[in-house]
C-alpha cells in the first residue's frame, strides 16, 4: 500500500522542507495551504494521515482537525498538529474535544523530532494496509465467485446446447432413415408399375389368343375331335387370363398400400424437416444469447 500524506501548511518553505523530509520515506506528499485545497486533494485522494499547522490563515490546524474528524473515511486517520506559537496548555485544551489530533509538536524542531513523532503512525498504517488489502482479497473472492456463477451458466447453456444437437443429430438420422425408405418405396413403386404394364400386356396377348381360338371355334365346322381341342385351348388360356387378373389386383392393392407408406413417409419427412428448422433456429437463438 502507497503511504500518502496530507500537509496543512501556509508556509512554503516550511512545507517544502517537510514534504522532501517524508518522500525519503517512501510517502506520498500533498501540500495544501487552504480549505479549498484540502477539499480538492480529498476529493481526489486517499489520505493516510495529516500534518496540520495551527497558525495557518484562513481556516486554522484546530478547525480543520474538526473537519477532518467529521469525514467517516478521516475519523481515525492520525493527525499530526504543529504550531509555533502555542504551549502544551493549549495543546491539553484541544485535546479534550472529540476532534483533537493523535500528535502535538511544537515548531521549529529539528526532523528527529518530527520523525519521532510520526513514528507512532506506522502501526495504524500498517494495520490500514491490511484492512485494504482483506477488502481487495473480498472483493476478489466475490469477482472470482461471480466468474465461476458465469462459467457454471456458460457450462450449463453448452450442456443445453449439445443436448439439443445431439436432438437435432436423431432427428436428422430419422429424417435420412425415412428418406432413405421413401426411396426404397418409390423403387418398389416403380417395380410394381413395371409388373403391371408386364401382366397388362401379357392379358392383352391372351385376350388376343382367346379371340383367335374362338375364331377356330367357328370355322372348325370339321370334326368334333378338332372343337373338344380348340375348347381345351380355350379353357386353359381363359384360366391363365383369371390368374392374371387376380395377381393384376394383387399388384393394383400393393402398389396401393405402397403408395400411402410413401405418402405417410413424406409428411413425416416434412414434419421432421421444419423440426429440424426450427431446432437450429433454436440453437443458433441460444448461441446468439449466450454471446451477447
Amino acid at each position: 500500500m502507497s503511504k500518502s500524506l496530507l500537509i496543512y501548511e501556509s508556509d512554503s518553505a516550511n512545507a517544502g522542507n517537510l514534504s522532501a523530509l517524508f518522500e525519503q520515506f517512501g510517502f506520498s506528499v500533498f501540500v495544501a495551504d487552504s480549505e479549498e485545497k484540502v477539499q480538492e486533494i480529498l476529493d481526489k485522494t486517499k489520505i493516510n494521515a495529516f500534518i496540520v499547522r495551527a497558525e495557518n490563515t484562513g481556516l486554522t490546524g484546530f478547525m480543520l482537525c474538526k473537519k477532518i474528524r467529521a469525514l467517516s473515511l478521516y475519523a481515525s486517520r492520525p493527525i499530526l498538529l504543529v504550531s509555533s506559537d502555542a504551549d502544551e496548555a493549549t495543546f491539553d485544551r484541544h485535546r479534550e474535544f472529540d476532534y483533537h489530533a493523535d500528535y502535538y509538536l511544537k515548531i521549529p524542531t529539528d526532523d528527529e523530532t518530527i520523525l519521532a513523532s510520526m513514528n507512532a503512525i506506522y502501526p495504524f498504517l500498517d494495520a490500514l494496509a491490511a484492512e485494504e488489502s482483506a477488502a481487495e482479497l473480498n472483493a476478489l473472492k466475490g469477482k472470482l465467485a461471480e466468474d465461476a456463477e458465469k462459467i457454471d451458466s456458460m457450462n450449463k447453456q453448452v450442456s443445453e446446447s449439445e443436448e439439443k444437437i445431439r436432438a437435432q443429430a436423431e432427428k436428422i438420422a430419422t429424417l435420412e432413415k425415412n428418406l432413405s425408405d421413401a426411396s426404397k418405396i418409390e423403387d418398389e413403386t416403380g417395380e410394381l408399375k413395371d409388373a403391371i404394364v408386364q401382366k397388362g400386356l401379357r392379358i392383352k396377348s391372351l385376350e388376343e389368343k382367346i379371340a383367335e381360338l374362338e375364331e377356330k371355334v367357328v370355322a372348325a365346322g370339321n370334326t368334333a375331335k378338332e372343337r373338344d381341342e380348340i375348347k381345351k385351348q380355350l379353357d386353359a388360356v381363359s384360366a391363365d387370363k383369371e390368374k392374371l387378373a387376380a395377381d393384376m389386383k394383387k399388384v393394383e392393392e400393393e402398389k396401393a398400400g405402397i403408395a400411402s407408406k410413401l405418402e405417410e413417409a413424406e409428411k413425416k419427412n416434412g414434419t421432421l424437416e421444419n423440426s429440424v428448422k426450427e431446432l437450429e433456429a433454436t440453437l443458433k437463438n441460444s448461441h446468439s444469447e449466450r454471446y451477447r
